[in-house]
Parts: C-alpha cells; structure tokens; sequence
C-alpha cells in the first residue's frame, strides 16, 4: 500500500491569542432545486462549514463543481451560521438531475481539512 514507516515527528500549527480553533471542515452538504422564474429552475446547494468544535465558520469561500444537467463551477461565502447558499447561474426547464462537490472552503485564518467532510458531493 501507500503506507509509510512510523515518525516521531509532531506537526504543530501556532495559534494567534484568543484563536482557539484553526481548522475547518464541511459538516452539512443540501442539495435542491429552487425555481427561479415561469418554470425556469436552477440548482442549489446549502454547505455548512464548522470548525473543529462544531462551531459555525463565517467568512469561508465555499467552491464546488455542479455536474450533469447543470456544469459550471461556482462559489459562495459562509455567512453567520457557516452556511453557504452556491447557485448555479444555469436555469433549466421541467425535471432534471445534476450533482455537486465541494473541490476548495478556504478563509483567512482556517485550514480545510477535507477528510473530515460529512459529505463532498450531492445529488438531485
């Protein structure tokens, strides 16, 4: 396999006074589709990012790819609740399916650690 020998080496990340989380993960991936206009529909998606206490993240650059039906790449800032609301600028009528996944979260001051996503992608 892709396993290495044992280290006795401890990454250690300093942490600013008063800081006491750095990293940052994606707790909660939704995925919908909302109507925009006489039928038109476009996708959505509801990404939560907490830190590693569970607590909400503001400010996270949430970037993901929407696939199938749907194919752009497109972004979003967590808000107050660490929810970030990513649209597709795409619109579509009647029934279709698309899937989307979570490829960056990146902010100022957090480390992403992917691993530890409830979810990279979604489908509808």
């Amino acid at each position: 396999g892709n396993l290495s020998t044992p280290s006795n080496v401890v990454m250690a990340v300093p942490r600013p006074d008063g800081v006491t989380s750095v990293f940052m993960h994606v707790s909660k991936l939704s995925v919908s589709i909302q109507t925009v206009v006489s039928g038109w529909r476009q996708g959505r998606v509801d990404v939560t990012v907490v830190d590693e206490n569970g607590a909400p993240v503001a400010g996270a650059l949430v970037t993901g790819d929407f696939s199938g039906a749907l194919n752009q790449t497109k972004s979003a800032t967590t808000n107050a609740n660490g929810v970030a609301t990513v649209l597709s600028t795409q619109a579509l009528k009647g029934t279709f399916s698309y899937t989307f996944c979570v490829t960056n979260v990146t902010q100022p001051t957090k480390i992403y650690l992917s691993d530890e996503n409830a979810a990279n992608c979604g489908s509808k």
